[in-house]
């Protein structure tokens, strides 16, 4: 996966325990070294106790969506369907693409190859198809409530999503792990 990489702590910004300002300095910087004809794209799933919504936003050619998935979707999941969507809708032309996420876990576990998850795994399938309409594919991880601009964009656009499904996809674990909660609550309530 040569024509793609990811980026969770080799650049200056990812570093633990810098203020918000000095991440927010070294986003600024990295985006100013940044290739003039590169394709930036930031992603982000967002979860209630009522709704589990992605969107994603290409800020170079001013495309976007947004809208519900299934809310038996965990967050992870989420954050998936948001990257693999905005991999089906922004990455189409052969030129470099950088892709904003504030989900480490799902950078991390496309990293892993032990035991990931069916969204990682449809997330790999995805990327390697893009790698074959484009140059290259960054995923950089960005610290999440820190001010990055684009990734407070897509962090209201998905809470703000229109009531419309996007994505029907659920993994079998999101759904065990919803039934265990219901019944843990239905055991909680008739034992009350």
């Amino acid at each position: 996966m040569e024509q793609i990489r990811i980026s969770i702590r080799d650049l200056p910004f990812q570093r633990r325990g810098l203020r918000k300002d000095v991440i927010r300095t070294l986003y600024e910087e990295f985006k100013l070294s940044l290739n003039e004809g590169c394709v930036l794209i930031a992603t982000d799933g967002s979860k209630t106790h009522c709704r589990t919504t992605v969107a994603g936003k290409d800020f170079t050619n001013r495309k976007s969506f947004s809208g519900d998935v299934d809310t038996y979707c965990s967050i992870n999941t989420a954050e998936c369907i948001a990257l693999i969507l905005a991999l089906r809708k922004f990455v189409t032309a052969n030129k470099n693409y950088i892709i904003l996420t504030d989900s480490m876990s799902v950078l991390e576990g496309l990293k892993l190859s032990r035991n990931p998850s069916s969204g990682v795994i449809k997330l790999k399938n995805e990327l390697l198809e893009a790698r074959t309409r484009c140059e290259t594919i960054k995923l950089v991880w960005v610290p999440g409530h820190t001010g990055i601009a684009e990734n407070e964009k897509v962090d209201k656009m998905a809470k703000k999503a229109k009531k419309r499904t996007i994505s029907y996809y659920i993994p079998e674990e999101d759904i065990v792990r919803e039934e265990k909660n219901l019944h843990a609550e239905l055991q909680e309530r008739t034992t009350a």
